[in-house]
């Protein structure tokens, strides 16, 4: 097992690293989530305390996806049981028996940037193009979210989105 340096993305958010960073590292993490999937597999459980941010001198921010206790290949449950209010970073199909897909792992990616736009919302205007990116990513119909290449694309045309003046 390697060790990761940097912090989580809870800790960075708690402590008000700046925005660019956070937008920068939650880019980097659909980098890695892609990578996952290239793979063949769902990570399952994608939460801000499974992400670890390491920023460099230069600005560079690097994601690290730790904790891949429930990770399984595609079209294999999780086997998550319990209330998905208790979990609402775990896609909601994924409660009903559903298998880990590349859309779960989209949903769960939709909660952290909307927590991510909470926590710095006044550096965004009202109608910024993550928030809608974030909405649709969280909707409750796998087949309605948007696919993951074009998540990919929104947030590389926002990592380094200026703040609202």
């Amino acid at each position: 097992m390697e060790f990761c340096a940097g912090e989580t993305l809870t800790a960075m958010m708690k402590a008000r690293a700046p925005v660019g960073t956070i937008l920068r590292g939650v880019h980097d993490l659909a980098l890695k989530v892609r990578e996952i999937h290239q793979a063949g597999y769902a990570h399952n459980d994608l939460k801000p305390d499974n992400v670890i941010l390491e920023t460099s001198a230069d600005g560079a921010v690097r994601a690290r996806v730790i904790d891949l206790g429930n990770c399984t290949r595609f079209g294999v449950s999780p086997g998550f049981q319990g209330k998905p209010e208790a979990h609402r970073h775990v896609a909601p199909e994924l409660f009903q028996r559903g298998v880990g897909t590349v859309e779960s792992d989209t949903f769960s990616l939709g909660i952290i940037l909307r927590l991510v736009l909470g926590t710095y919302a006044s550096s965004f205007p009202e109608d910024f193009e993550l928030l809608h990116l974030a909405r649709a990513m969280m909707c409750p119909d796998p087949h309605w979210r948007p696919r993951f290449p074009m998540c990919l694309a929104v947030l590389a045309d926002n990592r380094d989105a200026p703040r609202q003046e």
